[in-house]
């Protein structure tokens, strides 16, 4: 009786000792892919401010050539970092521009693209924003 005592015993140690190691295991894993989110993350807010700072350079531009030209057409400017979209939305009114930028940061090769989409209604006479608004991403 004593002797299968003893063989039973090692049965119950290497069952503790594997469930221990995968529970380790799994919080190591775990660990390592909480920080792998927390870098794309990081990297993704960073894709997105440059995309909004594109968007705002591109909104300047698209001022200075609607007050230059009222006639002003939809245009795209291209950059290392990017591209913009201008888009003539509404000039039935003389006096105000509406137009809608798009500026996209990134690609596949550099993790993701950024977009931001802005709203602009433009006094064309004094160059004043009447309205600035984000709206949703149309893909």
């Amino acid at each position: 009786m004593k002797s299968k005592r003893k063989q039973e015993g090692g049965y119950a140690a290497i069952m503790t000792t594997i469930i221990i190691s995968l529970v380790l295991l799994t919080m190591i894993a775990q660990s390592g892919f909480a920080g792998w989110h927390a870098r794309f993350f990081a990297l993704n807010r960073e894709k997105k401010h440059q995309a909004h700072a594109l968007a705002n350079g591109c909104i300047n531009l698209a001022m200075a050539s609607m007050i230059k030209n009222p006639d002003a057409a939809s245009f795209t400017v291209a950059l290392a970092s990017g591209a913009c979209d201008i888009r003539v939305v509404d000039m039935s009114d003389f006096r105000t521009a509406e137009f809608h930028v798009q500026s996209r940061v990134g690609g596949s090769e550099s993790g993701g693209v950024a977009h931001a989409n802005m709203k602009v209604v433009v006094h064309l006479a004094s160059g004043e924003i009447i309205s600035w608004q984000e709206i949703p991403t149309k893909e």
